[in-house]
């Protein structure tokens, strides 16, 4: 009964499930990784940026070139100009030379330079945020100890020229192995943190 109500169905359409509407299409606009890199890169905001980074590193290069030419025996400015030469004292037969003392003056100032931009940026940035700088003191302290960290390993490193007596020249060489060893180690180190202790946003 009712049996003259039904209709058949064509015979185009089958009830089995069309897996081929659920294929993606040929022409598929999906990101390679690569594209996706390339457009963070040419992204407009971050144009400025890069530009900034860019020129900074030449102009970096170029003026350490110039003042390594006044601090420097070898430098031209030190060929160029008597003065530089002078002696100024002399510390456990050691003579110290105008040009090493400005040597040693430009790496404190730019030492105190450094540290002072980042202690204003993070200043800046905790007044822009209302984040206090001392709200988790855990942060300083890992900073902290990787710093006597990659202290002891430079110093490891260089136990070779560290100095037998209280000769100036001696802590001088062995000052400066240490310092081209430790700045590159706690320079990587501290990027790895940065990279390591990223918050994640909220939408994450």
């Amino acid at each position: 009964r009712g049996m003259g109500n039904r209709q058949s169905l064509p015979h185009s359409h089958s009830t089995k499930p069309n897996y081929e509407h659920n294929k993606p299409p040929k022409n598929s606009s999906l990101k390679s990784p690569s594209k996706s890199n390339l457009k963070t890169f040419t992204d407009k905001k971050l144009r400025r940026p890069l530009l900034t980074a860019a020129v900074a590193i030449f102009v970096g290069a170029l003026s350490h070139n110039f003042i390594d030419s006044f601090t420097h025996q070898s430098g031209a400015a030190v060929s160029m100009f008597p003065v530089l030469r002078k002696e100024v004292f002399s510390f456990g037969g050691d003579q110290l030379h105008v040009f090493r003392l400005l040597q040693y003056l430009g790496s404190a100032i730019g030492m105190v330079m450094i540290i002072g931009a980042y202690w204003f940026g993070l200043m800046r940035y905790c007044r822009a945020t209302g984040a206090r700088i001392w709200q988790d003191c855990r942060g300083w302290l890992v900073l902290i100890g990787v710093t006597g960290f990659t202290i002891l390993v430079a110093a490891a490193l260089n136990a070779e020229y560290f100095p037998r007596d209280l000769n100036f020249y001696a802590f001088r060489v062995f000052g400066f192995k240490f310092l081209i060893t430790w700045l590159p180690i706690i320079g990587l180190a501290i990027l790895c943190l940065a990279v390591l202790f990223t918050p994640k946003s909220k939408s994450e």
